[in-house]
């Protein structure tokens, strides 16, 4: 089953189409193509012009402004994608919340592990 999704790169909000599966061992996993970007004056979303056909072969209709800007493949294709805000949010909210205090209390020696675990779990985003 495919869902829309959104991830902000430097200023700018891209979509992607999330397809989850299972790998032939069994594992989750999860294929994402990019489709379109937010408009970060309006808040549209602008879709490319081959997702837009794609969905209408497949019979889903895909509602677009009529003051779209088109964008090439290769506009998404030079963007950076930087993860290393995940680790500095994660760290965040795990020292706020209690979570790395816990940890260190409840198994001091593997609790960098547990939690490095744990991080990379949230952050991979499989299902």
């Amino acid at each position: 089953m495919a869902c829309e999704i959104q991830c902000k790169v430097g200023e700018h909000i891209y979509l992607y189409e999330s397809v989850s599966y299972r790998n032939e061992d069994g594992q989750p996993r999860n294929k994402r193509t990019p489709i379109g970007k937010i408009d970060p004056k309006t808040g549209d979303k602008i879709y490319k012009p081959e997702y837009i056909e794609r969905m209408k072969v497949a019979g889903t209709p895909v509602t677009i402004s009529d003051t779209q800007a088109q964008f090439s493949v290769n506009d998404i294709k030079q963007s950076a994608v930087l993860e290393f805000g995940m680790t500095h949010l994660l760290k965040e909210l795990a020292e706020r919340s209690g979570l790395t205090a816990s940890l260190t209390v409840a198994s001091p020696e593997y609790c960098g592990q547990i939690y490095a675990l744990a991080s990379h779990l949230v952050a991979s985003g499989d299902p």
